[in-house]
């Protein structure tokens, strides 16, 4: 893992590392995947665009890790980042791929240099998920259901609520 950091940093200046890491993250190795994501997230903007395109591997780990990875600073100040977890969250047919969207764009509104107008937008996407049937209950602890994904996206409106001051939406 330390080397992932280390690759991370580097990155920053160093395409190669970048191309280290981004195959990393799709190695067979589930611990060469996450520590690649370390990596990835600690390169910041150089690392994005590797992220974006991990949303589309065919296997739902390296995904989970690519929107855990986008939870950031450097995440927070590109659209195309946010974009991308707000659709991962929407349509991604894994599950904790959607959760782990959800709780990265928590991760992502906590920082104050996003504009009024993403914040919205984020909120009112966010809100949608927590409709009538739209993320069934998918955990079952001490007789109690919940959805992982609602769980994610309560946490999400949280720290958007504690961080931006912003119009609610309606339903």
């Amino acid at each position: 893992v330390e080397a992932s950091y280390l690759l991370g940093e580097m990155a920053t200046s160093d395409r190669a590392a970048v191309e280290v890491l981004r195959r990393a993250l799709h190695d067979d190795a589930e611990s060469t995947r996450r520590a690649s994501m370390y990596g990835l997230r600690t390169a910041g903007a150089a690392a994005i665009e590797v992220l974006r395109d991990a949303l589309q591997a065919e296997r739902p780990s390296t995904r989970r890790l690519a929107t855990a990875g986008l939870g950031s600073v450097a995440a927070a100040l590109d659209s195309t980042a946010v974009e991308s977890l707000l659709v991962a969250m929407e349509e991604d047919p894994d599950d904790l791929v959607r959760s782990n969207a959800a709780y990265s764009l928590g991760q992502v509104v906590r920082f104050d240099a996003l504009d009024p107008a993403p914040v919205e937008r984020i909120a009112q996407r966010l809100t949608a998920r927590l409709g009538p049937d739209v993320e069934l209950d998918n955990a079952f602890n001490a007789s109690l259901t919940r959805s992982a994904v609602r769980q994610s996206v309560a946490y999400a409106l949280v720290q958007l609520g504690a961080n931006h001051l912003f119009t609610a939406p309606q339903r």
